[in-house]
């Protein structure tokens, strides 16, 4: 099921930043609120205490000249060279009407947190017994099904040059094209990360064909990356062809930091497996 945890832990901590930053603002703010009037396209301000009981929510269109209103209703008119206090009003009012909507979203989001369980759908199928499980197609797989079953996914990979004569093969047995590739994909299993090695990727309405390196998932946001790894970037006819590949995934929507992901590799900078686990933690975990 779709994450909706995280972010709206992330929306909470925004909405609480917005309190922080707005509450020392109304430390000791002037009393009362604006009231805003236009008469004739000239606009006049005035304030209203908390005495007044006619106090009005919104601006108004006034049909009246500001000499001629009752104050006691209206509020009390602003002189033109009172006008930082007239800001000091507006900004009052708005901030406390943010904070007030701030505290409401709060409020609600953790109403919702409090009795959301985002495992319930998942677990009516894994909580049952297997004998039970065999007769039944879930409707709603948990993560690990998930995941297995996009593990299971039968595909053809990219064929090797009879002469290449290579031989680097990975724990699961697979054949790969160099030794650091053989050290990428004994890691994402090591750390549990899903992956297909070469995994056909159909680009320009399938005009183009590539195999990424890896296609790995985070099984717990169900989003699919692809793993580049840029070994000989001090080549330069590989580093031209390596910036086409690149420009293609990013015409095809498939965005560098976001849906995609490199490592490199030169004659004096060799694969760095902190790196790597920078990468896996911040996008497969």
């Amino acid at each position: 099921m779709t994450d909706i945890i995280t972010p709206l832990t992330s929306l909470k901590s925004e909405l609480q930043n917005v309190i922080d930053q707005t509450e020392p603002a109304l430390v000791n703010p002037p009393e009362g609120h604006l009231r805003i009037s236009n008469y004739q396209g000239r606009t006049s301000y005035y304030h209203l205490l908390p005495a007044d009981q006619r106090q009005l929510t919104e601006d108004a269109v006034i049909t009246a000249p500001a000499q001629s209103r009752d104050t006691s209703r209206n509020g009390k008119y602003i002189r033109k060279g009172d006008f930082p206090f007239v800001q000091s009003l507006a900004q009052k009012d708005y901030d406390t009407h943010v904070i007030k909507i701030a505290q409401a979203e709060l409020q609600r989001i953790d109403d919702l947190l409090e009795h959301y369980e985002p495992k319930q759908l998942e677990e009516a199928y894994a909580s049952l017994h297997p004998l039970r499980r065999e007769l039944i197609t879930p409707r709603v797989l948990t993560d690990e099904l998930f995941a297995e079953k996009w593990q299971n996914i039968t595909y053809s990979r990219k064929g090797f040059d009879p002469k290449d004569t290579s031989d680097f093969f990975t724990e699961k047995g697979e054949r790969v094209r160099s030794k650091s590739e053989m050290l990428l994909a004994n890691h994402f299993l090591s750390r549990g990360i899903p992956y297909h090695y070469e995994y056909p990727l159909h680009l320009f309405n399938r005009s183009l064909t590539y195999h990424p390196d890896f296609t790995l998932l985070n099984s717990r946001t169900r989003k699919t990356y692809f793993w580049e790894h840029l070994g000989r970037m001090d080549n330069e006819d590989y580093a031209v062809n390596a910036m086409t590949r690149i420009n293609n995934y990013v015409r095809n929507g498939i965005i560098p930091g976001r849906d995609l992901i490199f490592t490199h590799e030169t004659n004096k900078e060799s694969l760095s497996m902190s790196i790597i686990d920078i990468y896996i933690d911040t996008f497969l975990i």
